[in-house]
């Protein structure tokens, strides 16, 4: 595809992996040229066309093309007018051989938890994808934080990449920790209304799994209460006692 970035300069990627061409496309940021002084843009596009091998080596690379063959060439359709071509071959794509994924901690045996493990984006065989491998991450991160589990993090992230061998290994362990749950509800302002009367407004009783959806409710259902100028519902979990967050 060509794509247009003024109506003095034209970008073409050409490459047998059409999803690298839009990929390629979008991150190359193309000069900016002067409206009046043509040796000055042929200096500019002299110079940006030299960097263009490393920079799409750069851009392909996440998704896991190592071996890329790059070439460049200009031309001028019209006065005024120039088109850059990129010519990419990818190359043969890095695969995954080896991936060690763990999992430790309280929620190492929740099902919502083995399951994200299961689902993981990326698995053996599949070709290397940076953005993939921190998509599972998040997923991850996020399910486990969902279920209560607020300090979970990875105690092993790494990824071994063996350019001769065209191959990677990942290891990735993830730990959940402890399971957090609701603690005491201190009301800082409490508007006039005894605190019997505002529990009701409360998504959560003490002791259940802390989530940040219920604390949401709560937070909607004070507002959607229409008694109150103003509404903060905070959760503390940096002040969490024996497991127990204070809101």
């Amino acid at each position: 595809p060509t794509i247009v970035y003024s109506a003095r300069l034209d970008l073409e990627v050409r490459s047998p992996d059409t999803s690298l061409q839009k990929i390629v496309s979008d991150a190359l940021t193309l000069p900016v040229l002067s409206p009046e002084d043509e040796r000055l843009n042929r200096q500019r596009l002299g110079s940006f066309r030299r960097q263009i091998p490393r920079l799409v080596r750069d851009i392909i690379e996440p998704y896991g093309f190592f071996y890329a063959h790059v070439t460049t060439r200009m031309e001028q359709p019209a006065e005024n007018q120039f088109r850059i071509i990129v010519e990419l071959e990818p190359g043969p794509p890095l695969l995954v051989t080896s991936f060690n994924l763990g999992i430790s901690g309280d929620g190492s045996n929740h099902p919502e938890l083995l399951r994200e493990l299961e689902q993981f984006p990326l698995q053996i065989n599949d070709v290397l994808r940076q953005d993939l491998y921190e998509q599972g991450k998040a997923g991850l991160r996020q399910k486990a934080v969902s279920l209560g589990y607020l300090a979970a993090d990875f105690t092993t992230h790494t990824i071994k990449v063996h350019l001769g061998e065209r191959r990677a290994e990942i290891d990735l362990h993830f730990d959940t920790k402890g399971r957090y749950y609701f603690g005491e509800t201190h009301y800082i302002e409490s508007g006039g209304y005894p605190e019997r009367f505002l529990r009701r407004f409360l998504g959560y009783r003490r002791g259940d799994v802390f989530s940040y959806s219920l604390l949401g409710r709560t937070q909607v259902n004070f507002v959607d209460a229409d008694l109150f100028r103003s509404v903060s519902v905070r959760a503390l979990p940096h002040l969490a006692d024996d497991s127990l967050v204070p809101v």
